[in-house]
């Protein structure tokens, strides 16, 4: 099932099931990453394993989500862990000073709370390219990694500023429709991000 889009000629239902295989497949993918995101301390560790199993199957054609997405998790949680927390630790300190700023009189604490904001899109575009860029270079050192992702995100800053935009509006979906997170979220976001990846690197 794994294989290229149906050919011309096959019967409906073999295209149908063909075309089937990408929704199952990222949804299987993101029931996997919602397992190991659950101690939340693993945010990184999970998504970075969710798009080492999607670039498995993009790439080679290998659609054993289940087994990709693990084997990613086991190559990358000891260096994403510890990397996780820490930028899990400054996303949360963002929101938490954004969430009190929103709740000051207005004039300095507008203020304030643009900067914030401001650090919080640039939060969020790192990680957004730090994701795929640890999954597909996970025996890099990290430094380099790391470097990788900052300079990614400014030369594609269009492509940036459209990953993030997207990626707020899908949270803002999710927080109505929380019951999709299980079984369609970062899926979605990864995929993106990983096509942004395969255009920053044929550039």
């Amino acid at each position: 099932m794994g294989d290229a889009a149906p050919m011309k000629g096959e019967r409906w239902e073999t295209r149908m099931l063909g075309w089937l295989e990408h929704p199952v497949n990222l949804v299987v993918g993101n029931l996997v990453w919602f397992v190991l995101v659950l101690p939340v301390v693993t945010w990184l560790s999970a998504a970075v394993a969710l798009a080492y199993g999607i670039d498995r199957w993009f790439g080679d054609g290998d659609d054993r989500m289940v087994r990709n997405v693990l084997e990613g998790w086991r190559l990358t949680w000891r260096r994403t862990l510890p990397l996780g927390v820490v930028s899990g630790t400054l996303g949360l300190m963002l929101a938490l000073n954004a969430l009190f700023l929103s709740t000051r009189p207005p004039g300095v604490a507008t203020v304030l709370l643009g900067g914030t904001g401001a650090l919080g899109l640039v939060w969020l575009a790192v990680n957004l390219w730090l994701v795929p860029v640890l999954a597909r270079h996970h025996d890099l050192p990290l430094r380099v990694v790391l470097a990788m992702a900052a300079t990614a995100a400014v030369r594609q800053a269009p492509v940036t500023v459209v990953l993030a935009v997207l990626t707020v509006l899908l949270v803002g979906v999710l927080v109505v429709f929380w019951t999709f997170l299980p079984f369609l979220s970062a899926a979605v976001v990864v995929t993106l991000s990983l096509r942004a990846l395969d255009r920053a690197e044929s550039a």
